[in-house]
């Protein structure tokens, strides 16, 4: 990769890495009831700034709480491509 096809910048409170229209964007240590309405939104936004792609980087999670951030059907609806 280039520097011209990928870009490195931080959104909100977790870095993100832009190839194009990829988005990777890295996750905390630990995920739960405080950050995770947060992380949602954040990962929203990267979907509403135009990525067709979005990778979320777990590599340094090391716990995750089961967490209702509210209607998961609608936000999956949301984050799936249209097949057409």
């Amino acid at each position: 990769m280039t520097d011209a096809t990928c870009r490195r910048r931080s959104s909100g409170s977790y870095p993100v890495q832009w190839t194009g229209r990829h988005a990777v964007v890295a996750l905390p240590e630990h995920i739960d009831v405080y950050n995770a309405r947060p992380i949602r939104e954040e990962l929203l936004s990267i979907i509403n700034r135009g990525a067709k792609a979005l990778i979320a980087d777990m590599s340094v999670t090391h716990s995750q709480a089961k967490v209702d951030t509210g209607n998961q059907n609608t936000n999956m609806k949301r984050t799936v491509p249209d097949a057409r």
